[in-house]
């Protein structure tokens, strides 16, 4: 026959607060006095948790009959259920959910500029260029699966076509896959002849460390691209109010 497990007491409940014996297993204590002890390590740090149960029982306290004690255990649900709120609101508010709304509303697959190097390719070596070709076809019709594995094989044996694997780079972002994305988007803003690949290059760069949470290296990028009057500046500028 299991031991009846007991509700924790206040002198119990400051101690585990002190000692910072939050994710312990407290064997000895019910099921709600467990969920109470977790909760503790939401409690701000600038009012002894003392203070807050005081409080608390001083607040709800006018609202309850004279001269009987408010029960330590509702008192606990409130103070633990606050708490829980409280970090609940902090992280799917103000941590990573924030970043991916703010990734999930300015992230686009741009369209694909096909050069004249391109068109040669497909005009003087069909048989070469149908490859590069289909892959730009499936992106133009936003089969981003499909022109993923043919920019792959493609890339494969061109691996000198910056421009192929930058639309690779914002396929693979879309995806998540920042890893990847990243050095890509590099390699096009280091590239000496590729100006008009520089700001959407930045742009996505600040994307994809807005996805991985690298807050000061996304807004470095947008900040490059902020002044001025085109969608990327008027994005940059828009996301890094966001950011703020």
């Amino acid at each position: 026959m299991s031991r009846h497990k007991k509700p924790i007491a206040l002198k119990d409940f400051l101690e585990k607060h002190r000692d910072e014996a939050w994710s312990e297993e407290q064997n000895e204590f019910d099921q709600f006095s467990q969920k109470a002890i977790e909760g503790l390590q939401y409690h701000s740090k600038d009012e002894p948790l003392n203070n807050t149960l005081n409080r608390l029982r001083h607040q709800i306290g006018k609202q309850h009959r004279p001269n009987k004690q408010f029960p330590i255990r509702r008192l606990m649900s409130i103070a633990a259920g606050f708490m829980i709120l409280v970090a609940g609101i902090y992280f799917l508010y103000l941590q990573t959910p924030d970043n991916e709304a703010l990734f999930s509303e300015h992230f686009s697959h741009i369209p694909m500029v096909v050069d004249d190097q391109a068109r040669s390719r497909t005009n003087n070596q069909p048989e070469n260029a149908s490859l590069e070709m289909a892959a730009i076809s499936a992106y133009e019709e936003k089969d981003f699966l499909q022109a993923e594995g043919l920019l792959r094989v493609y890339l494969e044996e061109h691996p000198a076509d910056i421009e192929k694997a930058f639309y690779y780079g914002i396929i693979q972002l879309g995806k998540g896959n920042t890893n990847v994305a990243i050095p890509l988007f590099k390699q096009m803003l280091s590239a000496g002849n590729k100006d008009n690949f520089k700001r959407p290059a930045n742009w996505y760069l600040g994307l994809a460390y807005l996805k991985q949470g690298a807050i000061e290296d996304a807004q470095y990028h947008f900040e490059q691209i902020a002044q001025g009057e085109d969608r990327y500046a008027m994005s940059a500028r828009a996301l890094l109010k966001g950011m703020q």
